[in-house]
């Protein structure tokens, strides 16, 4: 039997006509989940019912114009549904609610968005030097996305850049080795520089919605360990490594078979 994992499905009950900032509610819960990244959203529409009020509702020829009941069904992992699920409650002035654990096996790709580490540290391209590499050794990573104001990716700093264009003597992984003279010394050396001045510019970057089969070939071909990861229109939303695809390819063969041998707030309303 193929492997089942445990999702969450989220139901949302409502009449035809109960509107929220002018639009049908079942069409908001839909846009909204889509902006928020969910898997998928089902909307079905009734032909009988009835709510709390007793009111019958109905699809028969001559009463065509009640207000019929809707049902927005999304399905999708635990985590996410637990991000997800207050900005739908924002949205639903009338109705009900309902959510269950099931067991669902998802017959399709997995995507980069599910992979990828979302809270991601990115600096500016005028930060200092210095204070970038402060910054990747305090988080123990090895890269940080360089953004515009408007957080669209210029580029990337990777451990690779401080050494070969940074002027850094030591690895970052090899930092925490050295004595605090010799630290002090390595970080001098980026002193009075910028950002921008090291950067890997224009950076790889891959969409969220990309297939993690492709983005480990992408690697390959562009001999990269790590990706920024941007939404459609652009801005960063996270960075995918190998590791993460190995992570991932554990259970997701065709994910696995693409790596080479050598082996990381919602409001209540949709758009602000």
């Amino acid at each position: 039997m193929s492997d089942y994992t445990e999702v969450e499905r989220v139901r949302i009950y409502c009449g035809e006509t109960v509107h929220e900032d002018g639009r049908p509610v079942y069409e908001a819960v839909v846009e909204e989940a889509r902006r928020r990244g969910a898997a998928g959203a089902t909307v079905m529409r009734g032909v009988l019912g009835f709510g709390a009020k007793s009111v019958i509702h109905t699809a028969k020829l001559l009463r065509l114009s009640e207000d019929l009941p809707m049902v927005v069904e999304i399905v999708d992992r635990p985590e996410r549904m637990h991000m997800l699920l207050p900005c739908l409650e924002a949205l639903v002035p009338e109705g009900l609610i309902t959510r269950e654990r099931l067991q669902a096996r998802f017959c399709c790709p997995v995507l980069v968005r599910d992979a990828m580490v979302a809270k991601v540290t990115a600096v500016p391209p005028e930060q200092d030097l210095a204070e970038v590499v402060r910054l990747l050794l305090a988080r123990q990573v090895k890269a940080v996305p360089v953004v515009a104001a408007d957080n669209t990716v210029l580029g990337i700093i990777t451990g690779g850049d401080l050494l070969t264009r940074g002027g850094m003597e030591a690895r970052l992984s090899l930092q925490d080795q050295l004595s605090e003279e010799a630290r002090a010394n390595d970080l001098a050396r980026v002193a009075g520089r910028k950002a921008k001045d090291i950067m890997t510019s224009p950076a790889v970057t891959i969409r969220e919605r990309t297939t993690l089969r492709d983005a480990a070939q992408l690697m390959i071909k562009k001999k990269l360990k790590r990706l920024p990861v941007v939404t459609e229109d652009g801005t960063l939303a996270g960075i995918v490594s190998r590791t993460d695809i190995l992570r991932s390819a554990a259970n997701v063969a065709p994910a696995a078979a693409a790596l080479p041998d050598s082996r990381p707030t919602c409001s209540s309303r949709p758009g602000t």
